[in-house]
């Protein structure tokens, strides 16, 4: 009796800790990501790529793949955003896109994944991490659930850019889609609605000096 009286504090006060690590924030943009252990890969060439679509596509609404090297004392490295690139864009067809770059002397981690910004329908789906070896040969790193097929609440992809600061942002939703994925039974959906600033028909005007949104 005893054991179970301490399996059932322990896993209510661990449920508590997780709740309290996910905090509901407003704002424009959200990214679903993960990362991977890469100290012993420093210096070396890598990869990220997976396919994305867009459907409701307006033109406010963004979606692109985001890669980040945070190093051992805590400063980041390599980063590189593409919703800022204005030449790459996403259609309602399924296309890859891909980011290269090397991985920084005393790295750690290697954060990556989907980012949204705005309102609309954001599918992604098949990423894939690759590693150029000293003698030049492209070889795959293993990425949990990279094609979502698994179950969302089983694999290690989290809402936010940092590992220990999970986000959950309003207006946005996040789940594993049977909508025309690109592979498999599943994909990445996430929904941008009703986001202040970006909706189709909305309009700013200047009232006394300040920006209003209507």
């Amino acid at each position: 009796m005893k054991k179970i009286i301490i399996v059932i504090i322990f896993f209510s006060f661990y449920t508590n800790i997780k709740a309290q690590e996910i905090e509901t924030i407003i704002k424009g943009w959200t990214s679903y990501s993960q990362s991977i252990d890469v100290s012993k890969l420093e210096s070396l060439e890598f990869k990220i790529s997976a396919f994305l679509r867009k459907e409701n596509n307006r033109k406010s609404g963004k979606s692109a793949l985001w890669v980040r090297v945070d190093k051992k004392n805590k400063t980041s490295g390599f980063f590189r955003n593409d919703v800022y690139n204005d030449n790459l864009v996403v259609s309602n067809k399924w296309k890859k896109f891909e980011i290269e770059g090397v991985i920084d002397k005393d790295a750690q981690n290697l954060y990556f994944g989907a980012f949204c910004q705005g309102n609309g329908d954001f599918y992604f789906d098949d990423f894939k991490l690759e590693i150029k070896s000293k003698n030049g040969e492209w070889k795959n790193v293993k990425i949990d659930n990279f094609d979502f097929e698994e179950n969302k609440s089983n694999d290690i992809w989290n809402e936010g850019i940092h590992i220990n600061r999970i986000n959950k942002v309003k207006n946005f939703d996040i789940k594993y889609s049977k909508e025309k994925p690109f592979n498999g039974k599943q994909s990445l959906f996430i929904k941008g609605a009703n986001i202040i600033g970006n909706n189709q028909n909305g309009k700013f005007v200047n009232v006394n000096n300040v920006k209003l949104y209507y």
